[in-house]
């Protein structure tokens, strides 16, 4: 056994830059079963400071499907970040929010904070809804009973002028 195999392992080591293991890390429990869930973010190792929050609902397809409710301007999509929504400090580092999927189907839950340029974000956390029997209602069903019903009114309307 010559140099070799220890000089090839020393250039290794040399040109490959060795991975830091992130002490930030993002935790979720949820709770819920159908459509309305409680989030719960636990920031381990973060420092103190505001961070901004995005719970993403994110189904299957990749799309979003969902909410989070944000206390200074109610709903907001998913797609967007909640300002200074987490606060981290030596006596808190999780808090609750509240998430509403707008589907029946299964999805995932992920949580990015940001601060500055930095961001961290949590693994994926699937979500197998549990809905009673419910059937999605058509996009446009109370569109078109609004219609029948105008178009009732319309005709009774024109008959009773007519015959008057």
């Amino acid at each position: 056994m010559g140099i070799k195999p220890f000089l090839f392992l020393l250039l290794f080591l040399f040109f490959i830059p060795l991975v830091q293991a992130q002490s930030e890390k993002i935790t979720m429990d949820v709770k819920g079963n159908c459509i309305d869930y409680e989030v719960t973010l636990k920031a381990e190792g973060f420092e103190n400071g505001c961070y901004d929050v995005k719970i993403d609902v994110k189904t299957a397809g990749g799309g979003r499907a969902g909410e989070i409710y944000d206390p200074m301007e109610g709903w907001k999509s998913s797609y967007y970040y909640i300002k200074d929504g987490f606060c981290v400090n030596k006596e808190k580092d999780q808090k609750d929010f509240i998430v509403r999927a707008k589907t029946y189907k299964d999805f995932s839950f992920v949580a990015i904070l940001k601060m500055n340029s930095r961001s961290w974000t949590s693994d994926y956390y699937e979500i197998k809804q549990n809905c009673p029997q419910q059937t999605e209602k058509p996009e446009y069903f109370f569109l078109g009973a609004l219609v029948a019903v105008l178009v009732l009114v319309a005709g009774l309307a024109l008959y009773v002028k007519k015959f008057k």
